[in-house]
């Protein structure tokens, strides 16, 4: 390491232009990283439930489509607001791309004279017959007749999404859809990646100016910061990765721990510069480099341990952030030891170069350590016993619809379709029956329709239908479920317009067979599969219902759903959404006890490898786990439940508060060899209490940005690691100290007088 040091000094100028020329090269490339925002990427992996959604896709088809939604205080059914949703459809058709739209006005009419309302029919009547038919109810117009909706199909759904947009805005309609949730969740992306960009640089920036008082020292920590990050994200390019809306945070955290790397490099730096301990730039910059190369390469190795540990989490975006922050500081870490040497020789004067200290507080911290341990005790003990009581007690129950602000448009219309639409969240019940002949009809009966309509005609009996409508009515009574479909519903309305009377096998598949193939795209392709001989009821959860358990909801179902299987000799399956959505809520906690496991075995193992004592490695441990234990403590006792981005606190924060227990230690081993034990802790507050006071800072303004996000998680990720930061900051400067005095010199003070010790 000395030899590489001081080949990079002697060598500063080459070492700068050749690293700065490379990554450049890599910093093109960063422009081009692509922002991904799939609905599927935030399901687990190696979910088996995805393999039935996935086949479900393929049964019955994608029913992926965009709403444009119109919400009036009257009935939408009056010549005016039907006048005004003809403009509307004439808008839409004028739009390219827009392949077709169901609505009210183009839905079809069985009994009315016109086949729907824009080909004529009276108005009255046709709301009649529309309120009848359970595939238009909740589906393209509310119960109470003020919300009426266009479901636009698209080929290329996101082609159209700014024309829709400006359509919407002009009319003051509501867009909805998954491509729009998509899109926007995009938009927010961009939007958080520029604020953040552009907010972090400005506040650490503002930071590292109060730190040392040099505008020189700004700007070496923003362009090692910037350059890193810049460079990380060229090589993510070219190795794939995107960013997501989780993956996100990924610039914030880069420039965070960058900055806290640079901030430690040039605070023992400015130390030997205001103590005049080397005459000579080069011997101080050697020092320094030196110095801190053990405890920076150790502290960004466990910070490595921990994002890697999110590998195991078995949910893509959060996967891919452990690999793409682990990347991105070993990178920063490199940069600083390439760039550090030629930036602080080629600036002739830093004579005037400070540095703050916090003298009073860390003070405090160090005589509260040392003569007040038992009340540090007594709150730890504290903090364990609430942590084994309230931590089983966290839960992951998270309505999706919650994880935006009320402000936004994918909340409105989220809520607007699950309100008024019949539910937000689908959930699909598949049926199949067991052993079947495939028609009620006798052989020669059956026999004699072949000729003219063909095999498989006649599957679709009554009493096949009857099941579904037995499942289906079950469902309708269940208060969470909203909008239920299937053809059972086709079925009923048939009924009605029958005179009440039950449809025979050859009517029924008649009236299947003689519809036009527009209409069986609409109602009956996405709910029964004549090939696989599968039904479908597809259900819409309503996910902003605040009593709404989904883990207790679907096992209920399940259990229930397979007594009706059992009875009828059916074959029935759950799929959706809804299931993959519940099964990674599900996977939320055990992911963060594995993290948790993962992480603290790994440092552990660490410690012992770096501090070469067992005794500094449970202390270094316990200065960690103790006040994250306190961090979920209050999350449970507030009822707060982990999300996508939660469960990244436990990894990231004993990644990043390792590395003050690294720090802190290491200062301390070389303090204790010329002081007394008592003078080392005191030293180690006041020299490397200062940086890690201030890098905790600074994190924690980075972090504080992101309560202006869009995405309601994001906000409670940035105020929880916010909260963590100063409870690992409390456990580096109160905790560690007081465990270090109690188990690692055990007696010292019994060898003291009273006297001396309140000296």
């Amino acid at each position: 390491m000395q030899k590489i040091i001081t080949f990079l000094i002697n060598k500063a100028k080459n070492v700068f232009y050749l690293s700065l020329f490379i990554c450049l090269l890599f910093s093109f490339f960063a422009f081009k990283i692509q922002i991904e925002a799939k609905s599927t990427s935030f399901f687990l992996e190696n979910d088996k439930d995805l393999i039935k959604f996935n086949k479900s896709i393929q049964t019955f088809g994608e029913q992926d489509f965009l709403v444009l939604a119109y919400k009036n205080n009257d009935s939408v059914f009056t010549q005016k607001n039907i006048d005004f949703l003809k403009k509307i459809k004439n808008e839409l058709e004028q739009i390219k791309g827009v392949d077709s739209t169901l609505s009210i006005l183009n839905a079809p009419l069985f009994l009315n004279d016109e086949k729907n309302i824009l080909a004529g029919a009276n108005i009255k009547k046709a709301q009649e017959e529309i309120m009848q038919n359970n595939f238009y109810v909740s589906n393209i117009i509310s119960k109470d007749l003020k919300v009426a909706d266009f479901l636009i199909y698209s080929k290329n759904p996101n082609a159209i999404l700014s024309d829709l947009r400006l359509l919407a805005e002009q009319n003051g309609l509501i867009l909805g859809g998954i491509s729009v949730i998509a899109d926007d969740m995009v938009s927010y992306v961009k939007s958080d990646l520029k604020y953040y960009g552009i907010g972090l640089v400005i506040l650490l920036s503002l930071a590292v100016f109060i730190f040392f008082r040099s505008y020189y020292f700004v700007f070496i920590c923003m362009f090692i910061c910037l350059i890193s990050l810049f460079t990380s994200t060229g090589i993510l390019y070219l190795l794939d990765y995107k960013i997501t809306v989780i993956s996100s945070n990924y610039v914030a955290l880069v420039l965070i721990i960058t900055i806290s790397v640079v901030i430690h490099l040039l605070s023992h730096f400015a130390e030997l510069q205001n103590y005049n301990l080397f005459s000579d730039r080069k011997q101080k910059i050697r020092h320094t480099l030196l110095a801190k190369a053990k405890p920076s390469f150790y502290a960004i190795l466990t910070t490595v341990v921990g994002f890697l540990s999110l590998v195991f989490s078995g949910i893509k975006p959060i996967s891919e952030l452990g690999v793409m922050m682990s990347i991105g500081i070993c990178i920063s870490l490199l940069l600083a030891y390439l760039f550090l040497p030629y930036l602080l020789l080629v600036k002739q004067d830093l004579s005037s170069v400070y540095f703050s200290k916090k003298t009073k507080f860390l003070a405090f911290c160090a005589n509260t350590a040392i003569y007040h341990r038992k009340i540090i005790y007594f709150i730890c003990v504290l903090v364990v016993f609430s942590a084994c009581i309230l931590i089983p007690k966290l839960s992951a129950e998270n309505s999706f619809v919650n994880y935006f602000k009320d402000s936004s448009e994918i909340k409105k219309g989220l809520l607007l379709i699950d309100e008024n639409l019949g539910g937000a969240l689908p959930l699909d019940v598949i049926i199949s029956f067991k052993n079947d002949n495939n028609s009620s009809l006798e052989d020669d009966e059956l026999s004699e329709f072949e000729a003219e309509f063909n095999n498989n005609k006649y599957y679709l009996t009554p009493e096949k239908i009857s099941i579904i409508s037995k499942i289906q009515d079950y469902l309708k009574n269940n208060k969470y479920i909203g909008s239920s479909l299937s053809l059972a519903s086709l079925s009923e309305f048939a009924k009605n317009i029958n005179n009440n009377k039950e449809l025979d096998t050859f009517l029924m598949n008649a009236l299947l067979n003689n519809l036009d193939e527009d209409t069986k795209k609409q109602i009956i392709y996405p709910y029964y599969n004549e090939k696989t001989k599968e039904f479908r009821i597809a259900l819409r959860i309503i996910d902003s219902s605040k009593e709404l358990r989904r883990a207790e909801f679907i096992k209920e179902l399940k259990s229930d759903l397979s007594k009706i299987a059992k009875e009828n000799n059916l074959n029935i399956e759950l799929s959706g959404v809804m299931i993959l959505y519940n099964n990674m809520l599900a996977s939320l906690i055990s992911s963060q006890i594995d993290t948790l496991n993962v992480v603290v075995l790994s440092i552990f193992v660490l410690f012992l490898i770096i501090f070469k004592n067992i005794r500094f490695s449970i202390i270094g441990i316990l200065a960690n786990v103790i006040p994250l234990s306190l961090l979920f403590t209050i999350i449970a006792f507030f009822d707060l439940k982990l999300d996508l981005m939660s469960i990244t606190i436990a990894a990231i924060s004993i990644g990043i508060g390792v590395d003050d227990i690294i720090h802190y230690v290491h200062r301390f081993k070389q303090e204790i060899k010329q002081n007394s034990l008592e003078k080392a802790i005191i030293k180690s507050h006041q020299s490397i209490g200062s940086a890690l006071y201030f890098t905790t800072c600074t994190i924690c303004l980075g972090f504080c940005l992101m309560v202006s996000s869009n995405f309601i998680p994001t906000i409670y990720f940035g105020l929880l690691t916010l909260m963590v930061m100063i409870l690992l900051l409390s456990g580096s400067l109160f905790l560690l100290p007081s465990l270090i005095i109690t188990f690692y010199f055990k007696g010292y003070f019994k060898n003291e007088s009273k006297e001396g010790r309140q000296k």
